[in-house]
């Protein structure tokens, strides 16, 4: 039997997150999206004492915050969400496209904290690595993280949400809103050719 590559057609909406992969634990601080037109960036707030976290965790961390996404681990965003309400918030994502009857979750392959959770929500059915969508499959890869801060740093429509804070490179932060945005248009345009 032959794997048939899903179309864009197929794509729902684009999930991406930022967090904290410490040792078997994602720390969620962001949840990204995008589909049609429509995209946005929801925060979660941590609870953890970061200065309890062992040293490993804490080079993670402060690798994290000043050269990735610039989310301090412990920065307090008003009306931040819980760490336990992201299944319900994947849920409502999933929900939100009312326009479509497609039934997939594009996510990049290195977000490996949001596939998790989107098996807990119980939508690990439907996560399709992007890189699997028939015309990104029969063109190129998208790009990787480090790739995607490269090219946002000369977009100026690519700006970061409210929660980042400036990284001590010239790179912008890399945004989760800005990043499933970025997807989500990465394979459009490849669909419109």
């Amino acid at each position: 039997m032959a794997f048939i590559s899903p179309k864009f057609e197929d794509l729902r909406i684009v999930i991406c997150s930022n967090g904290f992969k410490l040792d078997c634990d994602y720390i969620l601080r962001e949840i990204g999206f995008s589909y049609e037109n429509v995209s946005g960036s929801i925060p979660f707030n941590c609870r953890l004492n970061r200065y309890k976290i062992e040293a490993t965790s804490q080079f993670i961390i402060d690798y994290l915050e000043n050269e990735v996404h610039g989310i301090k681990f412990n920065k307090k965003v008003d009306h931040g969400l819980l760490a336990s309400e992201c299944i319900s918030v994947l849920k409502s994502l999933y929900h939100l496209n009312t326009t479509t009857s497609a039934k997939y979750i594009g996510i990049s392959s290195q977000d490996e904290g949001i596939k998790a959770l989107l098996y807990k929500a119980g939508l690990g059915q439907y996560i399709i690595d992007l890189n699997n969508i028939d015309v990104v499959k029969n063109n190129s890869p998208i790009p990787s993280d480090g790739e995607l801060m490269v090219i946002q740093q000369n977009e100026i429509t690519c700006n970061p949400c409210s929660i980042h804070d400036r990284l001590k490179s010239f790179y912008k932060p890399l945004c989760a809103k800005t990043k499933a945005e970025y997807l989500f248009n990465f394979c459009k345009s490849l669909n419109q050719h």
